[in-house]
């Protein structure tokens, strides 16, 4: 089992090198001789086995235990060394950007990614990102990090990519925001399509994006359709439902299509306090455009 020690204990003061796997990742063993991981920025540089990692350098630490950990750590020694380092400076982008913390899993599946994007360029297959633009419409503050790390990969393997491949990094970013797989943040990101293009459609409109109203509205389907991923309900003050039905006929009417539409493909129930919220925000666009 692969545990991290985030939030659980400082890290120890005593970490000694048993083996640096590339500049950014080191084997360690700690003062109660458990192994760990640590990765940090140029963490192994002029390291040898029994130097101290110093603790400020440290960015986030794995333990390892048993069989687990070593196929991490074979995982780690079979990604080439400079895919490893610029996913390393690619998270820590992404985390100052976000203002968060990414799940663990990025540091592994970010470095697999770009080692397999690399391996895809030599052989000239370079696939179109399908919901590109619904990624780059739905996730924007992760597609612009998602450009700024293709930006690093090119300038660091000397190639060019394209902005498929920064909708992929963005769905990355995704996953390890909200602890999900990708199959379930690609079924959100089409989800919300779905759910926009009937909203589109039945208003015979298309909203300016830039409208404080259309961006709150955008903001609570990105909740909405993670609950639905992680099989969660939101509730509220259920009195409110009968309230907003009858004040609010036609934002309702619009609400109620968006319920069978999600409950047709998802088999998710959508409860009343989904729909008095959703009404509300729904509404508050109506009137814009009225």
């Amino acid at each position: 089992m692969i545990a991290t020690d985030e939030n659980k204990e400082q890290i120890h003061s005593q970490l000694k090198v048993r083996k640096t796997l590339n500049n950014s990742t080191v084997l360690v063993m700690d003062e109660n001789q458990v192994e760990h991981i640590v990765f940090g920025k140029g963490i192994a540089f002029g390291k040898n086995k029994g130097d101290v990692i110093e603790e400020k350098d440290v960015v986030k630490k794995f333990t390892c235990h048993d069989a687990e950990g070593e196929k991490l750590i074979q995982l780690i020694q079979e990604i080439p060394k400079p895919c490893m380092e610029i996913a390393q400076e690619i998270i820590e982008y992404a985390e100052s950007r976000l203002h968060d913390k990414l799940n663990n899993s990025i540091y592994f599946t970010l470095p697999d990614h770009i080692a397999f994007v690399l391996k895809r360029k030599r052989e000239g297959l370079m696939p179109v990102n399908p919901l590109k633009w619904e990624i780059q419409r739905y996730y924007q503050l992760e597609y612009e990090i998602g450009l700024k790390s293709v930006e690093l990969i090119e300038e660091e393997f000397e190639i060019k990519l394209n902005a498929d491949e920064a909708a992929a990094i963005a769905m990355h970013l995704v996953n390890a925001e909200m602890n999900f797989h990708l199959h379930e943040s690609m079924m959100m990101v089409e989800l919300m399509n779905g759910i926009m293009q009937i909203i589109r459609y039945q208003t015979q409109s298309d909203f300016n994006e830039n409208d404080l109203n259309y961006q709150r509205l955008v903001t609570h389907l990105k909740f909405f359709v993670q609950r639905i991923a992680a099989k969660t309900q939101y509730t509220a003050d259920n009195s409110l439902y009968s309230i907003v039905v009858k004040s609010y006929p036609k934002a309702f009417e619009l609400v109620a299509k968006i319920r069978d539409y999600v409950e047709i493909k998802t088999s998710y129930a959508v409860s009343n306090d989904e729909l008095t919220y959703l009404t509300i925000h729904l509404q508050r666009l109506l009137e814009r455009k009225e």
